[in-house]
């Protein structure tokens, strides 16, 4: 099956006092969870912030989870959803 697609936008960001043109990175996601702000992982029951990654061992698990076939999205799309389906974050 192979590793998951990850997409990764940038977008141009004029500097008005030089007229210079930046990248701002956005945080890679999941194909399949681009929607989604929160991911939980079924094997662990941790949920995971994709906006707020920024460690590659943590990414590196989330997308394992992916390829797995193992991760969830909650919908509504909240923190709240996640907890109170028995999910918990990763800090905790």
């Amino acid at each position: 099956m192979g590793q998951p697609r990850l997409r990764t936008k940038t977008y141009p960001l004029l500097e008005l006092e030089s007229l210079a043109f930046a990248n701002i990175y956005v945080v890679n996601r999941p194909t399949r969870f681009e929607e989604f702000q929160y991911l939980g992982d079924k094997r662990t029951q941790i949920v995971y912030d994709l906006d707020a990654v920024n460690d590659d061992e943590v990414m590196a698990t989330i997308t394992q989870c992916v390829a797995e076939g193992k991760a969830i999205a909650f919908g509504p799309d909240s923190l709240d959803e996640a907890r109170n389906r028995g999910y918990r974050t990763l800090c905790s």
